[in-house]
């Protein structure tokens, strides 16, 4: 548990701004997404129980990666 909680907390900038990146390339959402200080992960995290497989799905699909810890 401690080392995938390491892992989240090591990659949890780089997987909000993948995030944002794909919202406003891929799916449309305007600037204000980009320079907004809300953390989508956090977002996700609260309200979908499946959160971990949809943003590794987000990150992955769109040619991003993680940092193994």
């Amino acid at each position: 548990m401690y080392r995938w909680h390491h892992w989240l907390m090591v990659n949890h900038q780089r997987i909000d701004g993948y995030l944002k990146s794909v919202g406003y390339r891929l799916l449309g959402f305007g600037e204000e997404l980009l320079s907004t200080s809300m953390s989508l992960l956090d977002k996700l995290r609260s309200s979908n129980e499946e959160w971990l497989e949809t943003i590794l799905r987000f990150i992955y699909n769109s040619g991003g990666f993680l940092v193994s810890s």
